[in-house]
């Protein structure tokens, strides 16, 4: 909710933008999301409903808990003031998955080898720049080692942005076809190789 002095003017002016509570997030990340700057005009009948509107613009950063704003005006000069508060932004995720379709093929064979387990882990707004970097380190049957980088601006005007990740994915069978709903193996042998000289040569 905006505690505000009310504004008696017609047209006000952006004379500054404050803001606060941004410990880690940086202020050009806010700031561009603004849809108004120092020096700007703007009505003071649509003053409320611009200052709402920017305040959800803030928030779908989905960096922040709440977004509240206040403004005082002062012949006509406006200043403006948005207070957030930070989220917590690294996730640790647990990994822990059976390696058959479901637990139902998994039950066929009770067999405790054919469990992935390790962590996932993100960092949300990374370098306060609303960047992500997510790290995936897993064990077990299926072995998998993963890096992704996240960049939501890249291009100048702040419209485009990129993912990048690299990967290194192992499995200790490959399955090969299916039979009365169950799945078919090729087992993986000393060397790396599964047990089909076809496959072996085609590496």
């Amino acid at each position: 909710m905006a505690l505000a002095a009310p504004c008696a003017v017609p047209v006000v002016v952006v004379s500054g933008i404050t803001l606060s509570g941004n410990e880690t997030t940086k202020k050009q990340v806010m700031l561009r999301e603004l849809t108004f700057s120092p020096g700007d005009s703007i009505l003071t009948e649509d003053l409320e409903a611009l200052l709402l509107d920017n305040q959800k613009r803030l928030f779908n950063l989905r960096l922040f808990h709440h977004v509240n704003y206040t403004y005082t005006c002062d012949a006509g000069n406006l200043q403006i003031a948005y207070e957030v508060q930070e989220r917590f932004y690294l996730y640790p995720v647990p990994i822990f998955d059976f390696a058959d379709r479901n637990f139902a093929a998994w039950l066929e064979k009770k067999d405790w080898s054919r469990i992935d387990y390790g962590l996932n882990l993100v960092q949300k707004n990374f370098r306060g720049r609303n960047e992500e970097v997510r790290v995936r380190v897993q064990r077990g049957f299926n072995k998998r080692l993963e890096l992704a980088y996240r960049i939501p601006y890249i291009w100048r005007k702040y419209n485009l942005g990129a993912d990048f990740a690299v990967a290194d994915y192992r499995s200790r069978t490959i399955s090969y076809t299916n039979s009365n709903n169950r799945q078919y193996f090729l087992e993986e042998e000393e060397g790396g190789c599964p047990s089909s000289v076809l496959l072996c040569q085609g590496r």
